[in-house]
């Protein structure tokens, strides 16, 4: 039994390292009425919360490998599964990758599940204002 607990507590703080890494959230500010976000992301689920969005207005989020000849693939989604729910209807169903939703706060948390064969891929993640107005 001494044994049992001797190798849970030599191996605690791998399990505790995994689950802490999987939430980690990185942070972008949304400058209207365009950004092209630069972030590195690890195969599987990457937490982003983007702030600084204006409630009431309609966004899109889309994102891609940062550079030609990356190769993933992504899935996104919104951590509220109401607000997800909402999204899959504003979101043409043959691009997993794309959600848009009218927000109704000032941030969102995004989940991008990533498919690839890179410890740590650079992704572009573009986020537009649908219906901000546009200097010109």
């Amino acid at each position: 039994m001494r044994q049992l607990y001797a190798c849970l507590l030599l191996l605690s703080p791998v399990f505790f390292n995994q689950i802490a890494q999987a939430q980690t959230v990185q942070t972008v500010q949304f400058t209207p009425p365009v950004l092209r976000a630069p972030l590195h992301l690890k195969p599987g689920e990457n937490l982003i919360r983007v702030g600084n969005l204006e409630s009431g207005r309609t966004y899109s989020f889309i994102p891609v490998a940062a550079f030609p000849g990356v190769e993933a693939k992504f899935k996104t989604a919104f951590a509220d599964k109401k607000m997800e729910a909402v999204a899959k209807t504003l979101t043409p169903a043959d691009r997993p990758q794309w959600r848009r939703i009218q927000v109704e706060g000032t941030d969102v948390l995004l989940v991008v599940d990533m498919e690839s064969s890179m410890e740590e891929t650079p992704v572009s993640l573009s986020i537009n204002c649908e219906d901000c107005p546009r200097s010109t």
